[in-house]
Formats: C-alpha cells, sequence, structure tokens
C-alpha cells in the first residue's frame, strides 16, 4: 500500500525524496505497528483489537498538525512526540521536504526497535501458550 501511495504521488506529481527511504520509513512503520499488534494479541487476546483500535485513535489524534497544539492539555502535548506513529509522519514530512536525513534514519531506526522489542514480548508470550506433544510438534494449549 505505502508503494502503492508513492508511485500515485509521484504520478500526481508530489516531491516525495528518495522514494527508497519513503519506502523504509513506510516499512518500518508497518512492521512496528504490526508487532505491537501481535504482541498486544498475545498478551490480552479478548480485547486486544480494542486496544489496538484506541492506541491508534490517540495517535492519530495527538499528530502534530491535526490538532492544533495549543488545544491540547500539557500532558498530550508532552506524549506526542514518543507516539510511533509520531515518529513515522515526522520522518516522511522530512523524506517529502528532502530534508534532516539524520532525523528520518532516527525515525526508521527508533520504529525497528519497537518492533523488536514488541516481536521479543511476543516470543516470550507465545512460547509461554505452546507445549509440546508426544510427536514433537508446536501445538497451543486449550484455555
Amino acid at each position: 500500500q505505502a508503494a502503492l501511495a508513492l508511485v500515485v504521488a509521484l504520478v500526481a506529481g508530489v516531491a516525495v525524496g528518495p522514494l527508497s527511504v519513503a519506502l523504509a520509513v513506510a516499512a518500518a512503520a508497518a512492521i512496528a505497528f504490526v508487532a505491537v499488534h501481535v504482541a498486544l494479541r498475545l498478551l490480552a487476546p479478548r480485547i486486544a483489537g480494542l486496544i489496538s483500535m484506541l492506541l491508534l485513535v490517540s495517535q492519530i489524534v495527538l499528530l502534530p498538525g491535526l490538532v492544533p497544539s495549543a488545544m491540547l492539555p500539557e500532558w498530550m502535548q508532552s506524549i506526542a512526540p514518543a507516539l510511533p506513529l509520531t515518529w513515522a509522519m515526522t520522518a516522511m514530512q522530512s523524506v517529502a521536504a528532502s530534508a534532516n536525513v539524520p532525523a528520518t534514519v532516527g525515525a526508521i531506526v527508533a520504529l525497528l526497535a519497537l518492533a523488536a522489542v514488541a516481536v521479543a514480548f511476543a516470543t516470550v508470550q507465545l512460547a509461554r501458550r505452546r507445549t509440546r506433544d508426544g510427536l514433537g510438534f508446536v501445538v497451543a494449549e486449550s484455555a
């Protein structure tokens, strides 16, 4: 989807900077968000969808530029820069403006680090849920 959006932007004449960097940002963001969702599904399977939606909506509301910062409470203003969607959006804006490559690379690294932590957490959760049967195959425990 990210590649398609970038192709459409290029055809429309929107400057997106180096395409490879934009794809790297999109891929890192996608990997991070999927990894976090999988970790949530393993931690709390019954309410993971709700938690994921709440996290997504809260990050969208706190995106810089969507709602003027002055309208947000101070505590929201202070957490907005620490949210992964903000990292991804800021990196994409930087790519589109062909500026601040170190910040873009930093956002990619931060998103991949978040993905690595989520994957590690999911792996531990999955290992706790699994057991070996008599044939040596890994099967899910019944609830």
